[in-house]
């Protein structure tokens, strides 16, 4: 080693130590360090277990409103498709995504890699788990919960999201039918309204329509009535319906 490494070296020591020594610097000892990764570990498994949560509840709401049978309606299906999108827990799962990814990156494992590539595992990570935590009796039972307890959060959100009529999407149980087609449908809300079926009134190719079935009525809702440009049925099981609608 020349003597301009050592100096070098040397100078480096003695530069570290002044700063010590005038309270710029503080030493901290090795479980700091380690309390101090566990704790980022931690905020980083709360923000993607949140984001996790949040992307599941998008697709749970999108299954329970029975949203994804509306692209069978033609354009006037995927336009009030996308209408009743819950648009702000999308934008808040975008938002955590986000946060996890700029979180992350405090990280060698995140850092040392590509951005576009940590952003598309995160977003894949989330998406497939999303999907996955969704068809599990999670979200069912928060609902159910919330509804029988009256708990404020759970019963406002699963509510406000769930069981509202969406931009001309609306979803009950038929009461009865009349000879000419037309339905009285009692609605999630305890509401009934008289639902008019036309000739072009969009119905189940392979199936008849009975009483006690739940259905989605897509149409303009106007004086307790329902000009239903399309109707289709729904299984009870993958739909979310108020315990005063079970039989």
């Amino acid at each position: 080693m020349n003597k301009k490494i050592k100096d070098g070296i040397k100078s480096i020591k003695e530069g570290v130590l002044e700063q010590v020594q005038e309270g710029k610097v503080s030493m901290h000892s090795r479980y700091y360090f380690l309390l101090r990764a566990a704790a980022g570990i931690v905020g980083g498994v709360f923000l993607f277990g949140f984001a996790l949560y949040m992307a599941s509840m998008v697709v749970f709401i999108f299954a329970g409103n029975g949203m994804s049978t509306l692209p069978e309606l033609g354009f006037v299906g995927v336009f009030i498709m996308l209408r009743s999108l819950p648009w702000l827990l999308i934008l808040i799962v975008i938002a955590l995504v986000v946060s996890t990814l700029a979180y992350g990156s405090k990280f060698s494992f995140v850092y040392k890699r590509p951005l576009i590539f940590s952003l598309i595992g995160v977003v894949v990570l989330i998406t497939i788990g999303g999907i996955l935590l969704a068809q599990t009796s999670m979200h069912h039972k928060a609902f159910k919960f919330g509804e029988e307890y009256r708990v404020p959060f759970a019963s406002k959100m699963y509510k406000e999201y769930v069981l509202r009529g969406n931009a001309g999407l609306r979803i009950g149980t038929i009461s009865s039918i009349i000879s000419d087609g037309n339905m009285t449908v009692q609605l999630r809300n305890g509401s009934n309204v008289n639902v008019i079926i036309t000739n072009n009134t969009k119905l189940p190719r392979r199936r008849v329509l009975k009483k006690g079935d739940v259905v989605m009525i897509v149409g303009d809702y106007k004086n307790n009535e329902i000009q239903a440009i399309g109707v289709r049925p729904l299984e009870r099981k993958h739909t979310l319906m108020p315990m005063r609608h079970k039989r």
